[in-house]
């Protein structure tokens, strides 16, 4: 079952929106990423956890550019 936008701020699934006017969408609600990390050390699993280690990650800078389309003013495009 799909939710439109309305449905999920309604039913207050997503909560903490910077913008409801502009990030409900008729399917769905547009988020926003803090940050994107990648895994440089892969994690270690073992049957006693004495050798587990969590995997390392490292962060992902966002580089901002915006659209030469046309779209609205608040549009953005985030690019690795």
């Amino acid at each position: 079952m799909m939710l439109s936008g309305l449905e999920i701020i309604t039913r207050k699934l997503v909560l903490s929106l910077r913008n409801v006017a502009i990030q409900q969408q008729p399917c769905g609600v547009d988020l926003r990423l803090r940050q994107i990390s990648k895994w440089t050390i892969p994690g270690t699993l073992d049957f006693s956890n004495s050798k587990r280690q969590a995997a390392h990650t490292s962060i992902l800078p966002f580089t901002l550019q915006t659209p030469t389309s046309t779209s609205t003013p608040q549009s953005k495009i985030w690019r690795k």
